[in-house]
């Protein structure tokens, strides 16, 4: 039997509680024996005063509020814990029974609704409206209520754990408790120790309970923005936010001037969730993360599910300013594209994050960023002002970036390897990610470890750069091909920056080849608005400008098949939908104007499409300077961002 006190002992006793009351992320299955709904069966006689602990401010905030009103009023309180809403509702109940207190959620009737505003409106008796998150309320509710009647029951802190401490162990040394894990205390942690007869013992086993939620939260937590490489454009979004902040908790401007979301758009891998925790670390600010599928879509319903969500908002809100990080946001969908029995379901749930994301209160110091490996995927409504209205893509790192990444993942090793052979081996690299890199350089030290431990070489990591199964992203181009893509690609990016109407949504231009098999591409913004004739037609120009580039340098019969092939997504496929939409759906035909059609004429469209492909190919040739100076910049960067586009533009200038 270990000893009391000990990790052995401590541990075994958290094994037993949480056999019967699993942490969250940590379900049982419903027919489990030792399964049990903490909400409907109190675990020990200490129950009672957790729930009492954690709602006791609200309590003591209410009591003062009715002392200094004579009218009965209204109070709308937040739980960030849904798990155990009866809990702590029964708690709040018994300490403020001058109240009616009613759990508000989605499932709540519309006639139940309107006798609590008539109840509320009429003053017939002060209530307690109890729920997860008021930007779920009806808009009606909201009005019942005067500013000073919104409450949210606290998270842990420190300062609150050491005097619940106190409570229990009078006397207690509260020097063992620091912020950072008492934050991840809640009503479950203390309902797994409170067995626990000795201090020291109880004070480890919260430890372990907080360590364990903080696990995966803190992973990375030490990371910072200067540590990261291939990644400039967020970095730079990073920096302006970072100054806003920083104006905003002063005072010097209002928080509503501040970003309030941004979506990171790029491969699996390029380091979005890494990313996100560096902007938080280097602006001081709490940081959560979140995975729809993992911690909302777990619940029992839709209800549950969209309690889950809130919950995570209403916890960011405590903590602002702070940053909430939404990983795979794309797995929410987009609403106009659900379909089956499971439609309005999906719907429901995306729309009550619109919710949270507008808020009928203000979350302006709260920062939300989702990630998503498929922006296509994500649904516009996400992306409209005010939400994660600003798109910025991660893409694969470059050759100097990659040689970054390896010299900060060889870091916490002995190597020997000059700087020439790291940038072979970035070049061997290129079209790979971070996790990637991180991944060669634990084979390359796992190689020289089993070789008598020596320092790790040049050969190490080429060893296991050549070991990884071919895929297109393992081709990084050279030579003719190289050379061929490059002027391709320029001539879709010179085209865009000759063109204002293109310029402003022009973001990078690439040769390092994808997991789609694409050699590169130009990434452009969706247009926010409804588009005009001429700007249709400039973005048939734009698609059809890189046969166009390689038609100019390379000759007409040189040209490659890179515009066309059997997807949707090639150059000509999509000039050819560009036109057809144009004559079509848009109503811009010549022959037939302002006349909608699903079927436009093809000759028609046969003509717009070579009217551009020449006018694509008159720019390029107007600008030829241009168009060798981004051609050859790509063949040695591989990745050109926004920044070194519009500079290129700038110093051709005529």
């Amino acid at each position: 039997m270990p000893a009391p006190g000990t990790p052995g002992a401590i541990s075994q006793h958290l094994l037993a509680r949480l056999r019967r009351n699993p942490l969250p992320g940590l379900s049982r299955a419903p027919d489990d024996p030792d399964s049990v709904n903490d909400a409907d069966e109190p675990m020990d006689p200490n129950t009672q005063d957790v729930w009492e602990f954690f709602v006791m401010p609200v309590a003591q905030q209410i009591q003062q509020r009715l002392q200094a009103n004579a009218l009965l009023p209204v109070f709308i309180v937040e739980n960030p814990f849904p798990r155990y809403a009866r809990n702590l509702r029964s708690a709040l109940a018994n300490l403020c029974p001058a109240l009616n207190t009613y759990q508000l959620d989605t499932r709540v009737t519309a006639e139940f609704q309107d006798l609590v505003i008539r109840m509320a409106e009429q003053r017939a008796f002060g209530m307690i409206l109890f729920c997860t998150s008021r930007n779920q309320l009806p808009r009606e509710f909201l009005s019942l209520v005067r500013s000073d009647g919104y409450l949210s029951i606290p998270m842990m802190n420190a300062e609150r754990l050491a005097e619940y401490a106190g409570r229990r162990f009078p006397g207690a040394d509260p020097s063992a408790i620091t912020p950072s894990w008492a934050a991840a205390i809640g009503p479950q942690e203390l309902l797994c120790v409170n067995t626990l007869k000795i201090e020291r013992d109880w004070l480890a086993g919260l430890r372990q309970l907080a360590d364990q939620r903080n696990q995966v939260q803190s992973a990375g937590a030490s990371i910072r923005l200067d540590d990261l490489h291939g990644v400039e454009s967020a970095k730079r979004w990073a920096g302006q936010l970072f100054n806003d902040l920083r104006l905003a908790m002063r005072g010097e401007i209002q928080w509503k001037e501040v970003d309030r979301g941004a979506l990171f758009a790029g491969p699996p891998g390029t380091g979005k969730t890494t990313l996100a925790r560096a902007i938080a670390l280097d602006c001081g600010i709490a940081f959560t993360a979140v995975a729809p599928v993992k911690d909302w879509m777990v619940g029992n319903g839709l209800d549950e599910c969209v309690q889950l969500m809130s919950a995570t908002f209403a916890a960011a809100r405590q903590q602002a300013p702070s940053i909430l990080f939404i990983d795979e946001i794309d797995t929410l969908g987009n609403r106009e594209t659900f379909q089956g029995q499971n439609a309005s379901w999906n719907t429901a749930f995306l729309n009550a994050l619109l919710s949270e994301l507008d808020g009928f209160d203000d979350r302006s110091q709260v920062i939300v960023i989702g990630a998503t490996n498929h922006a296509d995927n994500v649904d516009p409504a996400l992306q409209r002002a005010g939400r994660l209205d600003r798109v910025i893509p991660i893409s694969r790192p470059d050759v100097a970036a990659l040689q970054a990444i390896y010299l900060a993942k060889l870091k916490p090793y002995a190597y020997e390897i000059a700087p020439e052979a790291l940038r072979d081996c970035a070049s061997l690299s290129l079209g790979l990610t971070g996790a990637d890199v991180e991944l060669l350089v634990r084979g390359a030290r796992r190689r020289a470890r089993l070789d008598g431990n020596r320092a790790i070489t040049a050969e190490d990591l080429q060893g296991e750069i050549f070991r990884i199964p071919p895929q297109a992203v393992r081709n990084p181009l050279h030579g003719p091909q190289l050379a061929r893509t490059a002027c391709h690609e320029a001539g879709h990016a010179v085209v865009a920056l000759l063109l204002p109407s293109l310029r402003e949504h022009l973001q990078v231009a690439s040769v390092v080849a994808d997991d789609q098999g694409a050699l590169g591409f130009v990434g452009i913004k969706s247009a926010d608005h409804n588009q005009t004739r001429a700007e249709l037609l400039d973005r048939i120009c734009m698609v059809l400008a890189g046969r166009a580039a390689e038609a100019l340098v390379f000759g007409e019969d040189e040209v490659s098949t890179g515009a066309g092939g059997t997807g949707t997504h090639n150059d000509l496929a999509v000039a050819r939908r560009l036109a057809e939409a144009a004559l079509g759906v848009y109503g811009f035909s010549t022959a037939h104007p302002n006349w909608h059609t699903t079927r436009p004429d093809e000759t028609e469209a046969r003509a717009l499409v070579a009217e551009q492909y020449a006018r694509a190919g008159d720019l390029l040739r107007a600008r030829y300077g241009l168009l060798a100076a981004v051609s050859e910049k790509l063949q040695a960067e591989h990745v050109l961002d926004r920044s070194a586009l519009l500079t290129l533009f700038e110093d051709k200038a005529e």
